[in-house]
This record gives structure tokens, sequence and C-alpha cells, in this order.
């Protein structure tokens, strides 16, 4: 007996089989970009926190231990912004954020301007720039001998969204508001 040798006729893949890939892949995808988004604004998050712990701790010092033992220095290096705390001899510096959550500054009092009108942003930190702010006794910015005039406003942004962290230099005080532009 002789067997028959069948031709399978195998032209690809169907239209219902690709149509499963194309759908499968946007899910993995459509993850992807929603991992990727809430681990960006977790770190953008973090930066404003970081920032606000640091004036938090400078102010403390100064209180304690006068206006040299609190100097707050912010800096960018390498594309890094970060802050020092005292004698920046000795003072480690700590990283803030680096340069993708675009941080920036407005120096002296903030103008009027609203917390979260999306009003512009500041002056970008360039690398090798460094800002001091003093802090009197009381906790309030010794504006006569920051060189910065006291940093009113330090941003960060990601795509669209922003955190600001004011610094209101006659209280001392600050606030961190997020919003949208």
């Amino acid at each position: 007996m002789e067997k028959k040798k069948t031709i399978h006729n195998n032209k690809g893949f169907s239209l219902v089989e690709m149509l499963i890939v194309v759908a499968l892949l946007s899910i993995l995808i459509s993850i992807a970009i929603m991992s990727y988004s809430t681990v960006t604004n977790a770190q953008l998050s973090e930066a404003a926190r970081t920032y606000e712990a640091a004036i938090n701790t400078a102010i403390a010092q100064s209180m304690a231990k006068g206006s040299e033992a609190g100097k707050l220095t912010i800096g960018m290096e390498n594309g890094e912004l970060y802050y020092m705390i005292g004698d920046t001899a000795t003072a480690p510096k700590e990283e803030i954020c680096d340069a993708r959550f675009t941080p920036r500054y407005i120096m002296g009092s903030t103008g009027g301007y609203t917390p979260g009108t999306g009003a512009p942003l500041g002056i970008p930190f360039a690398d090798g720039c460094e800002y001091t702010i003093y802090f009197n006794s009381n906790g309030t910015v010794d504006t006569v001998n920051s060189t910065s005039g006291g940093i009113s406003r330090l941003t960060f942004s990601f795509n669209n969204r922003v955190i600001e962290v004011f610094l209101y230099l006659e209280t001392g005080k600050h606030d961190v508001i997020m919003h949208y532009m």
C-alpha cells in the first residue's frame, strides 16, 4: 500500500491571530507606560520632599547653632541638583534630583505670584552654579548674607506635572504645591 503525501497549504497567520498579537502588545505597552509614569511621578515628589527636608534641617541648625551652621547651599554638578548644609568644605553633597526634572529657581520675593497658577517656572539651574541661603536664628531668611537673595521658589517638572516648593523669605515657612500645566 502506498501512502499519499499530503501537502499542507500554510500561508501564515490568520487575521484573528494577528489581532490577538496586536491586542496583547498594546496592553503590554500601555502597562509599561503607566509604570514609567508612576515611577517618574514618585521620583518627582521625592525631589520636592528632599528639598523641603533640607530647608527644615537648615532652619533647625540655624536656630540651634547659628546662621553659619544652617547655611543651605544648592547647586548643580554633572547634571544633578544637590544641597549641602553648613560648611561647604566639609558638608557632604546630598542629591535632590537629576536634570531630567528640570529644576528651576526664582530668587527673592515671590512677587505676588499665587502658588499653582502656572506662572513662569523660573531660571534653570546650570552646571557649576551654587546658591547659598542663610537663615536667621528665628528661622527667617537672612537676605543680606544669602548669596542668592534667598531662593523663594524651586520648581521640578516632568512632562506636564510641576511641583513647586515655596520658601517665604519673611517667615522661613515653605509650601509644596503640585499641579499640571
